[in-house]
């Protein structure tokens, strides 16, 4: 989700607020060391969540939970906007 707005504070052009939640499947093999460590990442508060059924076996899935909203102050996440040489700076659908 992306929203313009017209910055009424700075001399800048326009305001970019930006919002995603995204979850990204993992499914490590039963006898990794991944597969033994998610639930220790989920208990230890790693935005993991799982366990999801994945190819027949209940337990396999797991997914990575990213999510970022620019209006909350207080996120890992940082965004930069920057501009290529060449290329459209806003992408055509959003104009």
């Amino acid at each position: 989700e992306f929203t313009f707005l017209k910055d009424l504070q700075t001399n800048a052009d326009e305001v970019l607020e930006v919002k995603f939640d995204y979850k990204l499947l993992v499914t490590p093999e039963k006898d990794s060391v991944l597969h033994q460590a998610m639930p220790l990442l989920q208990k230890a508060g790693i935005p993991v969540s799982g366990k999801y059924c994945y190819e027949n076996d209940k337990a396999k899935g797991f997914a990575i939970d990213l999510s970022f909203d620019s209006n909350k102050k207080r996120t890992p996440v940082t965004l930069h906007h920057a501009c290529i040489d060449g290329l459209p700076c806003v992408p055509p659908a959003a104009v």
